[in-house]
């Protein structure tokens, strides 16, 4: 995240520590990396924390830590970073490495954040039973680790997928190879190997109360679909012991209800909390643990016997680990019959999709967005090298999408069409404005202009999907394609084969035509990258500059229809921007001046102060201009031609102070006459012709 803003890191501190990662600010260095707090600060390891509102302060604008990058402490967070390394004087490739031993699929990472040098940090959930260590190169040349004691840096500002606990597990290959630590035991001694509930209750610390509820807590988590209810309850009974003398009963029921929901519990046929509650009065009855004042008052020597506490430990580590086996064997034969059902399913539901020779017909033809050039439902890309006037054709298109306006004497579809302006946004609005001015159209809420990138393999993409199928987009572009897939190998058919997943998602969820802009390669004749995304497209169309300001239109590739073009297309000068002409004689503007345009464009969607200045335009050219009740008379008159809800006295009122304030006014021929100044004329799109001479005029 060493590019990220102030207010994006702050934005992602909050989600990753509300979703339970602790985190703690880094300073990279020459040197390495500098921990910004120590243990002092909190008691805790690098002064790490999860607490949402004090991690998002951290990095707050005015912050100490505001420029440091964020820190994920792995142990602390229960989850295993696989660092895979690039870019090193080595040579070493950690991504080809993990490649090639099989493992980028098993299973894939819930999250994985994008390094600087091309790396990848894949997350996976740690097993507290067999804690994995930091390691350099264990695994692979160039496949690290950072489990126990470790830390990653964020690089990015996407957010967790998911909390740690529902991370996929390590890959079995990581296990085998990066080293452990041996998990640690502390589970209380019981003389003879009693229940400590069998007889008056017997004191506990802290620790070994957990440890005594482990267990339970472990079966509950892993409880499948039949007996969830029976072991809530068993759980329940023996967490419930230690309250209230080493636990809250919020905070007990709190520990249970996140185990639970861990496991396929969905509280539609029964309720967790009548179980607790049951389980509640039972533990009443039996005796209740207390607190102990000693480090480990049952750790001393069974009877007489100075081995007893000894074996008793011994005994209860073996059958915890018989525990474990059993538990492990458990989830692995449920997944296995899981996973036979769905193979069973999924071979149903194939089978079904299976056509035949006669089926075929009812497959429809693709539907014309743009007769021959454009098509709903299919995924497209628009090339070029620089310079070539890319975006101006794409937001040509869409414009005519959204206005349901022949393109060029080319009939279109029409619908909402979502245009994301990944890089450039501030030009986006003159080069709307004008296209309306010159077509006689307002767009209003039929172009959705996005001006930010969404990145398409990161996690706000779904997201993405759903608001462009909300608001029922006929056409998504996406301006570039560089832009959208920051941190991803375009020349790998792997990683850009991730890309065109996405994109089908979008296509498929919409229905919509999914368009990228994209820069050619040095040859300039094909698009730049891996040629996993050409192969994908149903249509690719390429621009070539022909001369000043001048550019031909072609499409390169049909899957199922004949290629177009090329059509020649000029740009011309229009309200501060620029617009495409035809010059093959095909223009679709009809009728109408630009400055009519622009006029009937802002008195039916601007501001009141850009009506009452496109009113105020009209009204001095020629004259010498107008008093505020003056204008004010001539706004009222022309909101009533136009349709518009009478202008209210004070709505008038502010517009004109507005004026003022943006210097879109200046003297006319007296100190109480105003006329349209070059700004104002400037962000209207309309021509400047400058005071008059008014004493020559006399």
């Amino acid at each position: 995240m060493t590019h990220a803003s102030t207010s994006s890191r702050a934005a992602a501190a909050r989600n990753w520590a509300r979703k339970g990662y602790w985190l703690t600010p880094v300073r990279l260095t020459p040197e390495g990396k500098v921990y910004l707090r120590g243990e002092k600060d909190n008691g805790v390891k690098w002064g790490a924390s999860n607490d949402p509102d004090e991690t998002s302060a951290w990095w707050a604008a005015g912050s100490r830590y505001a420029d440091a990058n964020i820190g994920v402490v792995t142990e602390l967070s229960g989850v295993v970073c696989v660092d895979l390394d690039r870019g090193h004087a080595d040579g070493v490739d950690g991504v080809q490495e993990w490649a090639a031993l099989g493992q980028e699929s098993y299973p894939y990472p819930a999250y994985i954040d994008h390094t600087p040098r091309g790396g990848r940090h894949l997350l996976y959930r740690a097993d507290p039973a067999r804690p994995v260590k930091g390691s350099a190169g264990a695994v692979a040349p160039g496949v690290d680790t950072k489990g126990i004691g470790g830390m990653f840096i964020l690089y990015t500002d996407a957010l967790p997928v998911m909390e740690p606990r529902k991370l996929p597990p390590l890959p079995p290959l990581v296990y085998e190879r990066a080293p452990h630590q041996a998990a640690s035991s502390t589970a209380p001694s019981i003389p003879g190997g009693q229940d400590p509930f069998a007889s008056p209750a017997r004191p506990f610390t802290k620790a070994q109360a957990r440890e005594w509820c482990l267990p339970y807590m472990d079966r509950l988590r892993s409880a499948p679909s039949g007996t969830i209810n029976d072991t809530l309850n068993t759980a329940a009974k023996v967490v419930y012991h230690f309250v209230p003398a080493l636990l809250e009963r919020e905070a007990a029921d709190a520990w249970l209800l996140d185990a639970l929901s861990s496991t396929a519990y969905d509280g539609r046929t029964w309720k967790a909390q009548t179980t607790l509650d049951s389980a509640w009065q039972s533990s009443r009855r039996d005796w209740v643990a207390t607190a102990a004042d000693q480090p480990d008052p049952l750790g001393a020597p069974a009877g007489d016997d100075p081995g007893g506490a000894e074996r008793a430990d011994l005994e209860l580590a073996a059958e915890v680990a018989r525990q474990r086996r059993q538990r492990d064997a458990r989830l692995l034969l449920d997944a296995e019959e899981t996973a036979r059902q769905a193979d069973d399913a999924a071979v149903a539901a194939l089978t079904e999709q299976l056509l035949t020779s006669a089926a075929l017909d009812d497959i429809p033809d693709l539907e014309p967005l743009i007769e021959g050039w454009l098509f709903r439902d299919s995924m497209a890309r628009l090339i070029g090298k620089s310079g070539t006037y890319k975006s101006f054709v794409a937001l040509d298109m869409a414009c005519h999408v959204a206005a349901g306006t022949e393109w060029f004497g080319y009939a279109t579809g029409t619908g909402p069409v979502v245009y994301v302006v990944a890089e450039g946004a501030r030009g986006v609005r003159r080069r709307v404005r004008a296209w309306e001015a010159k077509h006689l159209e307002s767009l209003g809420d039929k172009l959705l202009i996005l001006p930010r990138p969404v990145q398409m393999v990161g996690p706000e993409w779904l997201a993405f999907v759903g608001a462009c199928k909300a608001v029922g987009a006929v056409m998504v572009v996406l301006d570039t394609q560089a832009r959208v897939t920051v941190g991803v190998e375009e020349n790998s058919a792997r990683e850009m084969g991730q890309v065109v997943a996405m994109g089908e998602r979008l296509r498929v969820d919409t229905g919509a035509c999914v368009m990228l802009i994209h820069h050619t390669g040095h040859a300039g004749e094909h698009g730049r990258g891996s040629t996993s995304v050409y192969g994908a497209l149903q249509t690719e169309l390429s621009l070539e500059r022909t001369a000043d300001q001048r550019i031909s239109l072609k499409a390169s590739k049909q899957k199922d229809h004949d290629e177009l073009g090329p059509v020649n297309l000029k740009l011309e000068p229009c309200c501060d921007s620029l617009v495409l002409v035809n010059l093959d004689g095909m223009d679709d503007v009809s009728a109408g001046t630009v400055e009519e345009s622009i006029r009937s464009i802002t008195m039916a969607s601007g501001s009141h102060a850009e009506r009452a200045a496109i009113v105020l335009h009209g009204l001095w050219r020629g004259g010498s201009g107008a008093t505020r009740a003056e204008l004010r008379k001539a706004c009222a008159e022309q909101y009533e031609l136009a349709g518009l809800a009478a202008l209210k006295p004070t709505s008038f009122t502010y517009a004109f102070t507005k004026m003022e304030e943006a210097g879109w006014l200046r003297e006319g021929r007296s100190a109480s006459r105003f006329i349209l100044s070059e700004p104002g004329c400037r962000h209207l799109g309309v021509e400047y012709v400058g005071p008059m001479d008014w004493d020559e005029e006399s």
